[in-house]
């Protein structure tokens, strides 16, 4: 059976209308006419020797293909599924030419965008054409447009012949949700794993495709102390961590560094507890390699499977590694009722858990396990969570092109009511601030230099249990508002306080503050009203 598209003869595609015969054929069959006039059947191998394949030779050798296949013949071949689909999608005059043609042209677009150390390739059809960015530090850069021609031959080559097979459908379609694994190694041999995720668009015809570019390289793993939490939040880290149980919980929306950020915590386990304790992973899929971690990744397929007895096959994933006698278990998110339930399981089994899940701010996560099913006696039991950390990602500023903030109003580059809430918050620190500059050689001309984390961590104690238990969430915030470990110098324990923070010592733009987390209020107010 052919696996691999570049060992396809030479051929010119024929539709199966072209040649007279019913459409039916294209499910488990394709045409090639080859410079010989030899026709090349291409079958599946589910059609390979069946009633249909004899079928459609007794077509094709019928009086009106006559002429063509006494020149040269009718000869067949088993390929596979994705090929087959990959040639229909083509329908190409010279497949081998197009399909490479397309495939160098799909690798150059994705080396580009790993040169540029992107996390996302968006490419969006507008008829005849196609925008391309490359999200670079959060921000979406526009690249040259392509024709949407070229844009539905890449994702067709990509998803039909590059896609692991267990992460995806038989072919791709623009018209339909599609989403799929692809493992490449760039032009400088590095392991990058990209997970392709498409929608049809409006208006009809259109679609959009992000694919996410993940370092698969255990050089990749950050430091807590690199990615921007102040040492009062690596502390708070520290005793999150500390125990044989209890949940840890990163919580935000996408792209906010939470995978990154669990990678990193579960190498500080392995720092203070040793390598020979056992980690035990489930992912959709594998995103980070994790030295010495055994990383159980549930492809998109299987995820979606259902076993009777307990749910998706993912939470059969979960529940397995109760059996598998793990000290540490990190679930990749949790999303719906059976992943919350696996969770309660592995909590009160004894088993320290660490996990994702998409809320706004870091008390947010009671009331979401609660829809989930989790009941309030085991929410609110002591330990049950050992800590909560929500977390946003912002730009920060190139040093050698940064401006002034109060120059930048000064010349009407400021919002008045943006002005008013920094100068509120910011008083004394009004020199210190600064904005994005136009940008130089040091930074790309973006202006920005990378992305630094603004966090708001929760350790919740005992009188912040009971305020919960009794129903009073604004008793509860008020205490974790007064928390002063984790005060930072008088601005709160808020995401806020710490975006505040970063922003006097001149390390992000307030304008990007507002952008990426809320307007610029500290939460003062609450605390002198309780």
């Amino acid at each position: 059976m052919i696996s691999d598209i570049k060992d396809l003869p030479i051929g010119h595609y024929r539709s199966f209308e072209s040649m007279g015969l019913p459409g039916v054929f294209q499910q488990h069959f394709a045409l090639l006419m080859t410079p010989e006039f030899q026709i090349l059947v291409l079958s599946s191998p589910q059609a390979h020797l069946t009633h249909q394949q004899f079928d459609l030779r007794r077509r094709l050798e019928m009086d009106t293909l006559e002429v063509l296949t006494s020149r040269g013949g009718i000869h067949e071949l088993v390929v596979s599924q994705e090929i087959l689909q990959s040639v229909h999608a083509s329908g190409s005059p010279l497949l081998e030419e197009v399909s490479t043609s397309v495939e160098v042209a799909a690798w150059e677009l994705i080396d580009q965008a790993i040169d540029f150390k992107s996390s996302d390739i968006h490419i969006e059809t507008r008829g005849a054409y196609a925008q391309v960015f490359f999200r670079v530090h959060g921000e979406r850069l526009e690249q040259p447009n392509i024709s949407s021609k070229r844009a539905l031959e890449m994702c067709n080559v990509l998803y039909g012949v590059h896609a692991d097979a267990d992460n995806k459908d038989v072919s791709w379609d623009e018209k339909q949700l599609k989403e799929a694994v692809i493992e490449h190694y760039s032009a400088l041999g590095q392991h990058v794993q990209l997970r392709l995720s498409s929608a049809p668009i409006h208006p009809a015809g259109n679609f959009h495709v992000v694919i996410r570019l993940l370092l698969m390289d255990e050089k990749t793993l950050r430091p807590l102390e690199s990615m921007g939490y102040e040492q009062a939040h690596i502390d708070c880290i520290n005793d999150m961590l500390l125990g044989s149980q209890g949940a840890v919980f990163l919580v935000g929306p996408t792209n906010s560094g939470k995978s990154t950020s669990l990678q990193a915590f579960i190498e500080k386990l392995y720092s203070s507890r040793g390598r020979s304790i056992k980690v035990i992973t489930v992912e959709k899929p594998v995103e980070y390699l994790i030295k010495s971690a055994c990383q159980m990744g549930v492809s998109q397929h299987r995820r979606e499977w259902i076993d009777h007895e307990s749910g998706s096959i993912y939470t059969k994933y979960v529940a397995a590694t109760l059996r598998q006698d793990p000290d540490v278990v990190m679930v990749g998110e949790v999303n719906d009722r059976d992943s919350a339930e696996n969770i309660k399981h592995l909590v009160l089994s004894g088993r320290k858990t660490l996990s994702t899940l998409h809320v706004y701010e870091a008390l947010g996560i009671f009331a979401r396990l609660q829809e989930m099913g989790i009941p309030r006696s085991v929410l609110y039991m002591r330990n049950f969570i050992s800590g909560v950390i929500f977390q946003r990602l912002v730009p920060l500023l190139c040093q050698d092109c940064a401006t002034s903030f109060v120059q930048a109003k000064q010349r009407g580059l400021i919002a008045q009511s943006t002005y008013d809430r920094v100068k509120r918050s910011s008083q004394a620190h009004l020199k210190h601030i600064k904005v994005r500059g136009m940008g130089c050689q040091a930074c790309a001309h973006m202006g920005i230099v990378g992305r630094t984390v603004c966090a708001e961590l929760l350790m919740p104690d005992e009188v912040f249990l009971q305020h919960l238990s009794q129903g009073d969430e604004r008793a509860a915030r008020a205490h974790w508002l007064r928390h002063s470990s984790l005060n930072l110098k008088g601005l709160g324990v808020g995401v806020i306080a710490h975006a505040v923070l970063k922003m006097h010592q001149g390390l992000i733009d307030p304008m990007d503050i507002e952008r990426w987390i809320g307007p610029i209020v500290l939460e003062r107010a609450v605390l002198d009203e309780a």
